[in-house]
């Protein structure tokens, strides 16, 4: 796993704050993992009753942006928009399981035939 020299510093600032070593944890993606808040898609009461069904099929769980000032903290990663055309809208949402986030574009609001883009481990 490749790590930005930022990451490595704020990695190095929250080990020797919370007084424990990396050698506590199996991995430093164990470690990295205890610290994603991801929420349920129940979480999000904007999200059509269709795309809830169906994001809770897929067992999906929401990541939540972790660097956000805490005064403004809102819960995150779900969007509606015009992404195909004008006048249709059209939902993305960035769906975790297993700890691999994917977005997932819901086309006209239509939970069938997503568009599943991006696969990424969530600890990169």
């Amino acid at each position: 796993m490749k790590l930005s020299l930022f990451t490595a510093l704020v990695l190095a600032f929250v080990v020797m704050s919370s007084g424990q070593s990396l050698e506590t944890y199996q991995s430093l993606e164990t470690y990295l993992e205890k610290y994603i808040v991801r929420l349920p898609p129940a979480a999000f009461p904007e999200l059509p009753a269709n795309l809830l069904q169906e994001l809770q099929r897929r067992q999906c769980m929401i990541p939540q942006e972790a660097f956000s000032p805490a005064n403004t903290k809102k819960a995150n990663n779900v969007i509606k928009g015009e992404f195909a055309r004008p006048g249709q809208t059209d939902w993305a949402v960035l769906c975790s399981v297993k700890g691999i986030s994917t977005i997932l574009v819901f086309w006209n609001g239509s939970e069938n035939n997503p568009a599943v883009l991006a696969p990424w481990k969530d600890t990169n």
